[in-house]
């Protein structure tokens, strides 16, 4: 029989637009939180904090590897929902980056205390846009918020590189995202099932695997 169409609400999406202010001097972020620079110091105390763009399809598989090493040890790893190291995901941000690094299209962010990766940033960019795929954070330095460290660092980063793009936050936006964001928006999830017998089975499985 015919295709059946299934679709649902998704996501809200925070969406940041970069562009020097109208002065032409150096934007600045207005609405970072007031304990920021805090956290900052938190981070120092374990050695110079440090942000590190990787792009090159030599390095980039590497970068992923090391997500992946962050992600299995907190509480997605945990619940079984990280990508973590020899998992089908990770497999696929490797193979997903690494080919949109050959045209310079990928990107890394990784935020080092001295000799510690706190915090990892997977991104891929196109002519027009930033888009933030995934994003975690070692645990142990929870203490100096790393992620929100990594997050105000790269858009500094991106406000000295990427002037004119849109950087997309591919996730549920956070406060903290939507507090630094230009715009949101709703995305919607959509699958396409081969009949509506196949969309009926689905159904089922997923109810069966709800609590």
């Amino acid at each position: 029989g015919p295709g059946e169409w299934s679709s649902r609400e998704g996501q809200q999406i925070a969406n940041l637009t970069v562009h020097n202010g109208a002065s032409g001097n150096n934007y600045t972020l207005t609405n970072v939180p007031i304990g920021m620079r805090r956290y900052a110091r938190k981070l120092a105390e374990h050695g110079p904090v440090c942000l590190v763009e990787i792009a090159s399809p030599q390095a980039i598989e590497g970068a992923v590897r090391r997500y992946a090493l962050i992600e299995a040890r907190g509480w997605k790893g945990a619940q079984g929902t990280a990508v973590s190291p020899g998992s089908d995901q990770e497999a696929f941000y490797c193979e997903l980056l690494r080919s949109q690094a050959m045209p310079g299209d990928a990107r890394a962010y990784e935020l080092w205390a001295g000799n510690e990766l706190v915090a990892s940033r997977l991104a891929v960019a196109r002519s027009n846009m930033v888009v933030m795929l995934k994003t975690t954070y070692d645990e142990r330095f929870a203490a100096g918020a790393p992620g929100h460290v990594l997050l105000e660092q790269t858009i500094e980063r991106l406000f000295s590189t990427d002037q004119g793009k849109r950087v997309e936050f591919y996730t549920n936006a956070t406060h903290v995202q939507e507090t630094w964001s230009t715009s949101q928006r709703q995305i919607y999830h959509a699958t396409l099932y081969r009949s509506t017998a196949a969309r009926t089975v689905a159904r089922c499985v997923i109810a069966l695997r709800s609590p």
